[in-house]
Protein backbone atom coordinates (compact mmCIF):
# COMPACT_ATOMS: atom_id res chain seq x y z
CA UNK A 1 0.00 0.00 0.00
CA UNK A 2 1.27 3.43 -0.75
CA UNK A 3 1.26 6.13 1.79
CA UNK A 4 1.35 10.17 1.30
CA UNK A 5 2.74 12.52 3.39
CA UNK A 6 1.72 15.75 3.22
CA UNK A 7 4.53 18.01 2.98
CA UNK A 8 4.99 21.78 3.89
CA UNK A 9 6.96 23.81 0.72
CA UNK A 10 9.61 26.50 3.13
CA UNK A 11 9.84 28.90 0.36
CA UNK A 12 6.88 31.59 -0.13
CA UNK A 13 7.25 31.04 -3.77
CA UNK A 14 8.84 29.55 -6.45
CA UNK A 15 11.18 31.66 -9.21
CA UNK A 16 8.86 31.88 -12.24
CA UNK A 17 10.35 35.83 -13.63
CA UNK A 18 12.81 33.72 -15.83
CA UNK A 19 13.39 34.00 -19.58
CA UNK A 20 12.42 31.42 -21.23
CA UNK A 21 10.98 27.36 -21.09
CA UNK A 22 15.21 26.70 -20.99
CA UNK A 23 15.73 28.83 -17.83
CA UNK A 24 12.51 26.42 -16.00
CA UNK A 25 14.11 23.21 -17.06
CA UNK A 26 17.57 24.30 -15.69
CA UNK A 27 16.30 25.05 -12.54
CA UNK A 28 14.56 21.16 -12.65
CA UNK A 29 18.21 19.84 -13.53
CA UNK A 30 19.37 21.84 -10.75
CA UNK A 31 16.55 19.97 -7.98
CA UNK A 32 17.08 16.41 -9.68
CA UNK A 33 20.81 17.05 -9.06
CA UNK A 34 20.72 18.50 -5.36
CA UNK A 35 18.15 15.95 -4.46
CA UNK A 36 19.90 13.04 -5.81
CA UNK A 37 22.74 13.64 -4.49
CA UNK A 38 21.95 14.65 -0.55
CA UNK A 39 19.50 11.12 -0.71
CA UNK A 40 16.80 13.46 1.05
CA UNK A 41 13.94 12.32 -0.78
CA UNK A 42 11.27 13.21 1.35
CA UNK A 43 13.02 16.42 2.26
CA UNK A 44 14.24 16.99 5.95
CA UNK A 45 12.10 15.89 8.99
CA UNK A 46 10.58 18.62 11.52
CA UNK A 47 8.69 17.14 14.41
CA UNK A 48 8.09 13.80 12.66
CA UNK A 49 6.88 15.84 9.30
CA UNK A 50 8.17 15.92 6.01
CA UNK A 51 9.24 19.65 5.16
CA UNK A 52 10.08 19.93 1.50
CA UNK A 53 11.98 22.39 0.16
CA UNK A 54 11.60 24.65 -3.57
CA UNK A 55 13.68 22.00 -4.96
CA UNK A 56 11.45 18.92 -3.41
CA UNK A 57 8.61 21.13 -5.10
CA UNK A 58 10.15 21.41 -8.53
CA UNK A 59 10.87 17.36 -8.96
CA UNK A 60 7.25 16.82 -7.22
CA UNK A 61 5.73 18.38 -9.76
CA UNK A 62 7.87 17.72 -13.16
CA UNK A 63 7.09 14.05 -11.57
CA UNK A 64 3.57 14.55 -11.98
CA UNK A 65 3.78 15.92 -15.59
CA UNK A 66 5.47 12.80 -16.33
CA UNK A 67 2.76 10.70 -14.55
CA UNK A 68 -0.08 12.74 -17.16
CA UNK A 69 2.63 11.32 -20.18
CA UNK A 70 2.15 8.12 -18.48
CA UNK A 71 -1.64 8.02 -18.39
CA UNK A 72 -2.60 10.57 -20.98
CA UNK A 73 -4.93 8.71 -22.76
CA UNK A 74 -7.19 8.35 -19.83
CA UNK A 75 -7.41 11.56 -19.63
CA UNK A 76 -7.82 12.75 -23.44
CA UNK A 77 -10.90 15.30 -22.66
CA UNK A 78 -8.90 17.13 -20.48
CA UNK A 79 -5.24 16.52 -21.79
CA UNK A 80 -3.92 17.83 -25.25
CA UNK A 81 -0.48 18.41 -26.80
CA UNK A 82 1.37 21.06 -28.65
CA UNK A 83 4.68 20.96 -30.39
CA UNK A 84 7.44 23.34 -30.47
CA UNK A 85 9.82 22.28 -33.70
CA UNK A 86 13.44 23.32 -33.12
CA UNK A 87 14.44 23.71 -36.52
CA UNK A 88 10.85 25.39 -38.14
CA UNK A 89 10.29 27.71 -35.18
CA UNK A 90 14.27 29.08 -35.52
CA UNK A 91 13.76 29.40 -39.52
CA UNK A 92 10.29 31.46 -39.23
CA UNK A 93 12.47 33.35 -36.52
CA UNK A 94 15.55 34.16 -38.92
CA UNK A 95 13.38 35.05 -41.84
CA UNK A 96 10.95 37.05 -39.78
CA UNK A 97 10.95 40.91 -39.28
CA UNK A 98 14.42 42.51 -37.96
CA UNK A 99 13.26 42.02 -33.90
CA UNK A 100 12.11 38.30 -34.56
CA UNK A 101 15.61 37.61 -36.32
CA UNK A 102 17.11 39.40 -33.44
CA UNK A 103 15.23 37.21 -31.37
CA UNK A 104 16.12 33.92 -33.44
CA UNK A 105 19.48 34.87 -33.53
CA UNK A 106 19.85 34.75 -29.76
CA UNK A 107 18.07 31.82 -29.59
CA UNK A 108 20.25 29.65 -31.60
CA UNK A 109 23.46 30.91 -30.40
CA UNK A 110 22.01 29.52 -26.69
CA UNK A 111 20.89 26.53 -28.74
CA UNK A 112 24.29 25.90 -29.94
CA UNK A 113 26.63 26.87 -27.07
CA UNK A 114 24.83 24.57 -24.55
CA UNK A 115 24.06 21.65 -27.07
CA UNK A 116 26.09 19.67 -25.46
CA UNK A 117 25.07 20.53 -21.61
CA UNK A 118 21.26 20.31 -22.21
CA UNK A 119 21.28 17.87 -25.14
CA UNK A 120 19.85 20.37 -27.91
CA UNK A 121 22.14 18.82 -30.50
CA UNK A 122 19.66 15.42 -30.21
CA UNK A 123 16.46 17.38 -29.36
CA UNK A 124 14.12 18.16 -32.58
CA UNK A 125 10.65 18.89 -30.55
CA UNK A 126 9.55 19.35 -27.00
CA UNK A 127 5.94 18.42 -26.48
CA UNK A 128 3.96 21.09 -24.55
CA UNK A 129 1.12 19.77 -22.09
CA UNK A 130 -2.38 21.37 -21.58
CA UNK A 131 -4.73 20.66 -19.59
CA UNK A 132 -8.07 22.49 -19.85
CA UNK A 133 -6.44 24.46 -23.26
CA UNK A 134 -3.65 25.86 -20.29
CA UNK A 135 -0.34 25.31 -20.39
CA UNK A 136 1.05 23.12 -16.95
CA UNK A 137 4.19 22.01 -18.35
CA UNK A 138 6.45 19.78 -21.28
CA UNK A 139 8.83 17.34 -22.17
CA UNK A 140 12.67 18.68 -21.39
CA UNK A 141 15.71 17.56 -23.11
CA UNK A 142 17.49 17.29 -19.69
CA UNK A 143 14.92 16.65 -17.18
CA UNK A 144 12.75 14.56 -19.16
CA UNK A 145 10.17 16.66 -18.02
CA UNK A 146 9.04 19.84 -16.70
CA UNK A 147 5.93 21.53 -15.11
CA UNK A 148 5.24 25.38 -16.33
CA UNK A 149 6.10 28.22 -13.61
CA UNK A 150 2.52 29.17 -13.24
CA UNK A 151 0.79 25.83 -12.94
CA UNK A 152 -1.42 25.21 -10.68
CA UNK A 153 -3.35 21.84 -8.98
CA UNK A 154 -5.63 20.02 -11.67
CA UNK A 155 -8.41 17.91 -11.20
CA UNK A 156 -6.21 14.54 -12.12
CA UNK A 157 -5.42 12.67 -8.92
CA UNK A 158 -3.71 9.29 -9.45
CA UNK A 159 -4.45 6.83 -6.39
CA UNK A 160 -5.05 10.21 -3.52
CA UNK A 161 -1.83 12.50 -5.10
CA UNK A 162 -3.86 15.32 -6.96
CA UNK A 163 -1.47 16.35 -9.84
CA UNK A 164 0.61 20.00 -9.32
CA UNK A 165 -1.17 20.49 -5.59
CA UNK A 166 1.00 20.92 -2.78
CA UNK A 167 1.83 17.05 -1.66
CA UNK A 168 5.14 16.43 -2.52
CA UNK A 169 5.53 13.57 -3.82
CA UNK A 170 8.84 11.55 -4.64
CA UNK A 171 9.00 9.15 -6.71
CA UNK A 172 9.23 5.91 -4.88
CA UNK A 173 6.00 6.19 -3.08
CA UNK A 174 4.54 6.55 -6.60
CA UNK A 175 2.33 4.10 -9.10
CA UNK A 176 4.39 0.87 -9.11
CA UNK A 177 4.17 0.61 -12.91
CA UNK A 178 5.23 4.58 -13.50
CA UNK A 179 8.36 3.79 -11.28
CA UNK A 180 8.85 0.64 -13.51
CA UNK A 181 8.80 2.89 -16.28
CA UNK A 182 11.75 5.60 -15.43
CA UNK A 183 13.78 2.57 -14.02
CA UNK A 184 13.57 0.96 -17.67
CA UNK A 185 14.24 4.42 -19.09
CA UNK A 186 17.25 4.78 -17.01
CA UNK A 187 18.48 1.58 -17.66
CA UNK A 188 18.10 2.37 -21.92
CA UNK A 189 21.69 3.24 -23.73
CA UNK A 190 23.24 6.70 -23.01
CA UNK A 191 20.86 7.24 -20.49
CA UNK A 192 23.35 8.27 -17.95
CA UNK A 193 25.44 10.31 -20.25
CA UNK A 194 22.04 12.34 -20.94
CA UNK A 195 20.18 12.81 -17.91
CA UNK A 196 22.66 12.66 -15.38
CA UNK A 197 20.47 14.36 -12.79
CA UNK A 198 17.65 12.25 -13.38
CA UNK A 199 19.48 8.78 -13.68
CA UNK A 200 20.97 9.85 -9.95
CA UNK A 201 17.75 10.90 -8.23
CA UNK A 202 16.62 7.51 -9.80
CA UNK A 203 19.34 5.57 -8.28
CA UNK A 204 18.42 6.99 -4.93
CA UNK A 205 14.96 5.80 -5.17
CA UNK A 206 16.13 2.24 -6.26
CA UNK A 207 18.28 2.45 -2.98
CA UNK A 208 14.84 3.85 -0.41
CA UNK A 209 12.88 1.16 -2.29
CA UNK A 210 15.15 -1.78 -1.27
CA UNK A 211 14.83 -0.37 2.78
CA UNK A 212 10.64 0.12 1.46
CA UNK A 213 9.12 -2.75 -0.48
CA UNK A 214 10.94 -5.45 -0.93
CA UNK A 215 8.61 -6.93 -3.09
CA UNK A 216 8.80 -3.84 -5.77
CA UNK A 217 12.51 -3.46 -5.58
CA UNK A 218 13.02 -7.60 -6.60
CA UNK A 219 11.13 -6.49 -9.79
CA UNK A 220 13.32 -3.10 -10.12
CA UNK A 221 16.71 -5.35 -9.70
CA UNK A 222 15.54 -7.97 -12.84
CA UNK A 223 13.52 -5.53 -15.08
CA UNK A 224 14.54 -6.03 -18.64
CA UNK A 225 14.32 -2.57 -20.18
CA UNK A 226 13.87 -3.73 -24.14
CA UNK A 227 11.01 -6.26 -22.27
CA UNK A 228 9.41 -3.67 -20.12
CA UNK A 229 8.91 -0.98 -22.42
CA UNK A 230 7.81 -3.20 -25.10
CA UNK A 231 4.23 -4.11 -23.18
CA UNK A 232 3.64 -0.17 -23.03
CA UNK A 233 1.82 1.92 -25.53
CA UNK A 234 3.68 4.70 -27.71
CA UNK A 235 2.66 8.47 -26.14
CA UNK A 236 1.58 9.59 -30.27
CA UNK A 237 0.92 12.92 -31.19
CA UNK A 238 -2.75 14.10 -31.89
CA UNK A 239 -3.06 10.17 -32.05
CA UNK A 240 -0.84 9.80 -35.43
CA UNK A 241 1.07 6.69 -34.92
CA UNK A 242 3.97 7.80 -37.17
CA UNK A 243 4.91 10.82 -34.58
CA UNK A 244 5.56 9.18 -31.25
CA UNK A 245 6.54 11.56 -28.85
CA UNK A 246 10.37 11.60 -28.61
CA UNK A 247 12.24 13.41 -25.78
CA UNK A 248 15.61 13.47 -27.82
CA UNK A 249 16.41 11.28 -30.50
CA UNK A 250 15.40 7.80 -29.91
CA UNK A 251 14.14 8.00 -26.53
CA UNK A 252 9.82 7.73 -26.52
CA UNK A 253 7.51 8.56 -24.07
CA UNK A 254 5.35 5.35 -23.51
CA UNK A 255 1.96 5.76 -21.60
CA UNK A 256 0.45 2.49 -19.30
CA UNK A 257 -3.01 1.11 -19.79
CA UNK A 258 -4.31 -1.19 -16.85
CA UNK A 259 -5.33 -4.77 -17.62
CA UNK A 260 -9.34 -4.91 -17.07
CA UNK A 261 -8.86 -8.01 -15.65
CA UNK A 262 -6.68 -6.70 -12.78
CA UNK A 263 -9.34 -4.16 -12.08
CA UNK A 264 -12.04 -7.17 -12.32
CA UNK A 265 -9.79 -9.62 -9.82
CA UNK A 266 -9.35 -6.82 -7.22
CA UNK A 267 -11.84 -3.97 -6.99
CA UNK A 268 -14.78 -4.56 -4.35
CA UNK A 269 -17.03 -2.91 -6.25
CA UNK A 270 -18.08 -5.49 -8.89
CA UNK A 271 -21.56 -6.24 -9.34
CA UNK A 272 -21.89 -10.02 -7.81
CA UNK A 273 -23.47 -12.88 -9.59
CA UNK A 274 -23.96 -16.68 -9.27
CA UNK A 275 -24.18 -16.32 -13.03
CA UNK A 276 -22.12 -15.59 -15.83
CA UNK A 277 -21.49 -12.05 -17.39
CA UNK A 278 -20.70 -11.57 -21.03
CA UNK A 279 -17.51 -9.24 -21.41
CA UNK A 280 -16.22 -7.44 -17.94
CA UNK A 281 -18.44 -7.42 -14.87
CA UNK A 282 -19.30 -3.84 -14.23
CA UNK A 283 -18.29 -2.23 -10.93
CA UNK A 284 -21.11 -0.36 -9.21
CA UNK A 285 -20.13 2.72 -8.09
CA UNK A 286 -21.42 5.22 -4.65
CA UNK A 287 -23.00 8.44 -6.06
CA UNK A 288 -23.19 9.63 -1.99
CA UNK A 289 -20.23 9.60 0.25
CA UNK A 290 -18.62 6.13 1.33
CA UNK A 291 -16.01 6.42 4.34
CA UNK A 292 -15.49 2.64 3.96
CA UNK A 293 -11.69 0.94 3.22
CA UNK A 294 -13.44 -0.46 -0.24
CA UNK A 295 -10.65 -1.19 -2.82
CA UNK A 296 -11.13 0.90 -6.17
CA UNK A 297 -9.23 -0.27 -8.80
CA UNK A 298 -6.01 -1.59 -7.09
CA UNK A 299 -5.70 1.52 -4.19
CA UNK A 300 -8.35 2.11 -1.75
CA UNK A 301 -11.60 4.22 -2.20
CA UNK A 302 -11.44 7.66 -1.77
CA UNK A 303 -14.09 9.57 0.09
CA UNK A 304 -13.38 12.40 -2.01
CA UNK A 305 -14.02 10.80 -4.86
CA UNK A 306 -17.32 12.09 -7.05
CA UNK A 307 -19.42 9.75 -8.98
CA UNK A 308 -21.79 11.20 -11.58
CA UNK A 309 -25.15 10.15 -10.82
CA UNK A 310 -25.96 9.89 -14.65
CA UNK A 311 -23.44 9.01 -17.49
CA UNK A 312 -24.78 9.02 -21.18
CA UNK A 313 -21.77 7.30 -22.35
CA UNK A 314 -22.62 3.09 -23.46
CA UNK A 315 -21.36 1.08 -20.87
CA UNK A 316 -18.47 -0.43 -22.12
CA UNK A 317 -17.19 2.94 -23.46
CA UNK A 318 -17.25 4.81 -19.81
CA UNK A 319 -13.86 5.67 -17.85
CA UNK A 320 -13.82 5.21 -13.90
CA UNK A 321 -14.29 8.16 -12.07
CA UNK A 322 -10.97 9.69 -11.05
CA UNK A 323 -9.03 7.01 -12.31
CA UNK A 324 -9.58 7.55 -15.83
CA UNK A 325 -9.41 3.81 -16.61
CA UNK A 326 -11.83 2.63 -19.40
CA UNK A 327 -13.69 0.13 -17.82
CA UNK A 328 -17.76 -0.34 -17.36
CA UNK A 329 -19.48 0.99 -14.19
CA UNK A 330 -23.11 1.29 -12.97
CA UNK A 331 -24.27 4.49 -11.46
CA UNK A 332 -27.73 6.19 -9.71
CA UNK A 333 -29.70 6.80 -12.82
CA UNK A 334 -28.61 3.25 -14.64
CA UNK A 335 -31.43 1.85 -13.06
CA UNK A 336 -34.15 4.50 -12.25
CA UNK A 337 -35.64 6.80 -14.62
CA UNK A 338 -36.66 10.25 -14.07
CA UNK A 339 -40.40 10.10 -14.98
CA UNK A 340 -43.22 7.23 -13.79
CA UNK A 341 -45.42 6.43 -16.60
CA UNK A 342 -49.38 5.93 -15.60
CA UNK A 343 -51.32 3.38 -17.40
CA UNK A 344 -55.03 4.31 -18.38
CA UNK A 345 -55.95 0.78 -17.00
CA UNK A 346 -54.96 -1.29 -13.61
CA UNK A 347 -52.11 -3.56 -13.81
CA UNK A 348 -52.55 -7.36 -13.65
CA UNK A 349 -50.18 -7.71 -10.53
CA UNK A 350 -50.58 -11.19 -10.47
CA UNK A 351 -48.17 -11.13 -13.38
CA UNK A 352 -45.93 -7.96 -12.96
CA UNK A 353 -44.66 -6.00 -9.74
CA UNK A 354 -46.19 -2.08 -9.81
CA UNK A 355 -44.52 0.45 -7.90
CA UNK A 356 -47.04 -0.72 -5.12
CA UNK A 357 -46.02 -4.53 -4.25
CA UNK A 358 -48.54 -6.83 -3.09
CA UNK A 359 -47.58 -8.00 -0.11
CA UNK A 360 -46.80 -4.08 1.24
CA UNK A 361 -49.99 -3.02 -0.08
CA UNK A 362 -52.52 -1.85 2.15
CA UNK A 363 -56.62 -2.65 1.35
CA UNK A 364 -57.07 1.12 1.35
CA UNK A 365 -54.95 1.48 -1.51
CA UNK A 366 -56.17 0.89 -5.01
CA UNK A 367 -53.45 3.25 -7.25
CA UNK A 368 -51.70 0.25 -9.28
CA UNK A 369 -51.44 1.90 -12.48
CA UNK A 370 -47.96 2.53 -12.21
CA UNK A 371 -44.90 1.02 -13.74
CA UNK A 372 -42.32 0.86 -12.19
CA UNK A 373 -39.54 3.55 -13.04
CA UNK A 374 -36.78 1.09 -14.41
CA UNK A 375 -34.20 2.04 -17.32
CA UNK A 376 -33.59 -0.49 -20.28
CA UNK A 377 -30.30 -1.64 -18.66
CA UNK A 378 -31.16 -2.20 -15.66
CA UNK A 379 -33.39 -5.07 -17.44
CA UNK A 380 -29.96 -5.87 -19.53
CA UNK A 381 -28.26 -6.47 -16.28
CA UNK A 382 -30.86 -8.57 -14.80
CA UNK A 383 -31.48 -10.78 -17.71
CA UNK A 384 -27.52 -11.50 -17.41
CA UNK A 385 -28.05 -12.23 -13.24
CA UNK A 386 -30.92 -14.54 -14.01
Amino acid sequence: MVTYKLMEVTGKKLPTSIPSPFARIDLVRTAFNDIGSSGELDGITRNGAAVGSDNHKLVSDALDIGQLFFNINKHSNDLELLIWNKEDSLNKLLNGNSKQKHLGTTLKLFLDQDAKQYNFNTLDNIYILLYKHKIIGGTSPRTLFFAAPDAQEIDIKFGKDTMLDDKLLPLYKREPNYIKFLVALSRTANFNQNFPEINKYISKTIEKISETDEHLFSELKSINSESFLSTLKPVNYQNNSGQPVEVIRGLFLKQFEKDPDTIANNSDFVIQSTHSIEGLKPLVLPVKTLNSSYTYTEDKWDKDTIVPPQDSRPLNERTLPDQGDLYPYLTMNDFLTSEIIKLPYKINTNKFLSVFDNSERSGKVENDQYLLPLTPLFFNILLQLI
